[in-house]
């Protein structure tokens, strides 16, 4: 209680003097007098501790976790031990499974990513762009080492396959379709262009000549399904057989079997006639082999029997000679025109 004078009273009413309040009058006491003022006035004397009357009192330490009994029978007993690793909570009364009561971004993320695709969406992924990006990321250095390999690996077996276009290999390699489909373009050109030289050495009449523009058409035709068209009906053959090689490989593999076809296409322009058959029959030798060396391994280590592994490389080969018949009869015929 404050007095007029603004000395603040040891006692108001019934309530007895506060023997731990500070004042100025305090300054000579010592921790020895507490105890002596606070019998005085009847309050309890404050318990030592390890530095005097001056610090907190002393607060006993909790037993540790480990002695704490607990029932475990007990439905409602809680435990601050960890029950279950794949629970969340603190004790057996939080028994519920982490993916009900916390699911992750990420879970659901995969969760959607693995949802099955339906034929709709297929269909649209194999036209997207996105999904071709990296078969293009290729440099000048990468095509010349496998227009090279695809003549000098093509009696070596899956060298190319592995080697060159790393697969199966962590080499940071894989098939491209950019030189495919430069080659097949080039080679269209080539074929249009050399045929209507040859019919030009082999016309009758010079002045009569016209340059024939079906012979880019049909070389467009051709090529496109030697190098689309014959990998996508294989692709489908292994898939019926479980033979593991994928459309791309088969696609690459096809497309870089065409270079040894650009000097034999060449060299059918000398005016005799067998000079042309040998030379395309040459190139269809190295072609045909560069296929099958890098074809034949995957197709014998599958399941399927010998029996049956022997026709499929048959018709690799089959389809190679038709393709030569084609190119010789079709374009460099001395009677084409």
């Amino acid at each position: 209680m404050m007095t007029s004078q603004g000395h603040i009273e040891d006692h108001d009413g019934d309530f007895p003097p506060n023997p731990f309040r500070y004042d100025e009058d305090d300054e000579d006491i010592t921790p020895s007098d507490v105890p002596q003022q606070a019998a005085q006035v009847g309050a309890p004397v404050p318990a030592p501790t390890d530095g005097g009357f001056g610090g907190p009192p002393r607060v006993p330490l909790p037993p540790p976790i480990s002695s704490v009994p607990v029932d475990v029978d007990d439905p409602y007993a809680t435990s601050f031990e960890p029950v279950k690793t794949s629970y969340v909570g603190s004790g057996s009364i939080d028994q519920v499974p982490a993916q009900q009561t916390a699911p992750s971004t990420m879970s659901s993320n995969v969760s959607l990513d693995q949802e099955p695709k339906g034929f709709l969406h297929r269909i649209t992924a194999c036209v997207s762009v996105e999904n071709y990006k990296a078969h293009f990321d290729v440099d000048t250095a990468d095509i010349v080492e496998r227009v090279i390999g695809s003549v000098t690996l093509c009696n070596s077996p899956d060298e190319f396959r592995q080697t060159v276009l790393g697969v199966g290999m962590n080499n940071g390699k894989s098939p491209d379709l950019y030189g495919p489909y430069w080659i097949t373009l080039t080679l269209m050109f080539f074929v249009a262009m050399t045929s209507n030289m040859h019919m030009y050495i082999h016309s009758n009449n010079l002045n009569d000549f016209e340059y024939d523009i079906r012979h880019l058409v049909r070389a467009m035709s051709v090529l496109s399904f030697f190098t689309i068209g014959l990998p996508v009906v294989f692709f489908f053959t292994f898939r019926f057989f479980g033979i593991q090689v994928t459309l791309i490989e088969l696609v690459c593999l096809y497309g870089y079997s065409l270079v040894p076809y650009f000097p034999a296409v060449i060299m059918c322009l000398i005016p005799w006639g067998f000079f042309g058959w040998l030379f395309l029959l040459a190139a269809t030798g190295v072609s045909v082999m560069l296929v099958l060396r890098n074809v034949a391994g995957p197709v014998l280590a599958s399941e399927i029997s010998q029996s049956k592994a022997g026709p499929i490389l048959v018709a690799v080969l089959l389809c190679h000679f038709v393709f030569f018949l084609v190119l010789k009869l079709s374009f460099y015929h001395k009677h084409a025109h």
